[in-house]
Formats: C-alpha cells, structure tokens, sequence
C-alpha cells in the first residue's frame, strides 16, 4: 500500500507509525498459532496476523460492541477469522481455556477502566507458554493520540501487568509514538 510513495516519504512515515507486519516479525508468530487482538483501532493487526499463523491458525479480534467489529466485514472471509464482545470474551463464550498462543492490546490503557481486570481474566485463555503484547502511547508529548494524564509510561505499564500476574520479558522496536512491551505468564 506504501510502496509507490516516494522513499522519502515513505521513511518518514514509518518512523512515527507502527507497520503491524514489521511488529509481528518480533513476535516470532508461527503457522498455526492462535491469536488474540484486542483494543483500538480495532483489528489493526488482523490482516498481518492471518498472514502470520496462515490457515492452520486462528485470529480473533475483540472489541466493545457490534458496531466495532463491523469495520472487519472485510476478514469474514477467512475461515480461520473470529470476532467477539469482550463482554462475551470474559464470560468464557468464545475462546476455549488454555488454547491461546499470542495476545495483543492495543492502546488499552488509556481507554480501559481497569486493564488490570482485563489482562486477569484473559490469562484463563493462555498457554503456559504463551506472549502477552502491550502496544500503547508513549508519555513523550506528543500532539496525536489521548491526553497526556490518559497515558501510561512504559514503569507504570510493567507495574500494572506484573500486578495482574505477568511476567515482563522484553521491549519492543516501535516507532514514533508507541512503546511495546511482552509479557508472559507466572
């Protein structure tokens, strides 16, 4: 999509926005692996993530109503593709316990009430092995995105998910105005 942009241009712009291919190449994502995609924009991971764990795997992607998910349509496709209402997600309606591979939240902290709750009760989901990804905004000033007291630092992202039970394992390469974090479980 980027590639008739002249180089410079095209530079530019991936140095403050996140490819979610190049993203996904640091999460070693396999054929076959199943992958949870929640937060905001909404399934903005998907596509490369379908690509990622190709047929033999599963994406879901999760948001907070109906009307979210239905900027998917274009997905729907996909065999392997599942979308669910987080409501639903947490009451256990739509993942099997112990099948997941990967999850992804995206922007979480600045819109969820307690994403602490949040990652607990998704954990039920998780393979002992599993990865837990936080893709959120960076507390560097910036002029895109929610306030600056809606964010959370890189510290106080580690604090709460090691709160919740996770492990922190590394950094992520992100651009711009992001940081990235994985996790896994206890």
């Amino acid at each position: 999509m980027l590639n008739p942009l002249p180089k410079k241009i095209l530079k530019r712009l991936s140095s403050y926005h996140i490819s979610p291919m190049m993203m996904l190449d640091e999460l070693d994502l396999r054929a076959g692996d199943h992958v949870l995609e929640i937060g905001l924009p909404v399934g903005f991971f998907a596509p490369a993530i379908l690509e990622k764990v190709t047929k033999k795997g599963l994406v879901y992607v999760a948001a907070p109503n109906e009307e979210m998910l239905s900027i998917l349509r274009h997905l729907s496709h996909h065999s392997n593709f599942r979308t669910a209402i987080i409501d639903q997600l947490i009451n256990g309606k739509v993942i099997m316990e112990s099948s997941l591979d990967v999850v992804i939240f995206t922007n979480i902290l600045s819109k969820s009430v307690s994403p602490d709750s949040l990652a607990k009760s998704i954990s039920k989901y998780l393979k002992p092995e599993s990865q837990i990804v936080l893709i959120d905004w960076d507390t560097k000033s910036q002029k895109v995105g929610p306030e600056m007291g809606q964010r959370a630092s890189r510290e106080e992202a580690i604090r709460l998910f090691k709160g919740a039970g996770f492990v922190f394992q590394r950094i992520l390469t992100t651009p711009g105005y992001h940081y990235g974090l994985v996790f896994s479980l206890r």
